[in-house]
């Protein structure tokens, strides 16, 4: 691999493109769920008074926050108030199944995720408040240790 590109991903590591998998296939679904999330925002961004969703004004809420600072201060907003938003809860005992990705809205509604859905939620606010998208990652990580 090139040494400058591996200097332009996460951590200076080399990494690799998802192949065909369930976790791609979640990315897939999740990333729908993302789009009809940023109709509503997009929607409640133009009439607030009117929104019909209490999950997008809180998310609108939290970019509007992290848009009034810069750089570290603009992440740190973002990652405060999404960990302040949601519970930690498994997706066993809030939706009774192993593994499901929710969507910015679905997660601050539930007022409860896990991980990913802490690292969706920010990510999609971090996209929403001006970060770049080259500077945004998703990072997977599997322990094969056990």
């Amino acid at each position: 691999m090139d040494s400058a590109r591996t200097s332009e991903e996460p951590f200076g590591l080399l990494t690799m493109a998802l192949p065909e998998s369930p976790v791609q296939e979640k990315r897939t679904v999740v990333e729908h769920d993302i789009a009809a999330d940023m109709k509503t925002v997009a929607l409640c961004r133009f009439d607030r008074a009117r929104c019909p969703s209490a999950a997008a004004l809180r998310f609108l809420s939290i970019i509007d926050s992290a848009r009034e600072r810069k750089g570290l201060a603009r992440l740190g907003e973002i990652n405060r108030s999404i960990n302040l938003a949601i519970r930690p809860m498994s997706d066993l005992v809030q939706y009774h199944v192993e593994d499901l990705w929710s969507s910015p809205l679905a997660t601050l509604a539930a007022g409860a995720g896990d991980c990913e859905d802490y690292a969706i939620a920010k990510f999609v606010a971090l996209r929403e408040a001006g970060v770049a998208p080259e500077d945004l990652r998703l990072v997977i990580m599997r322990n094969t240790l056990c």
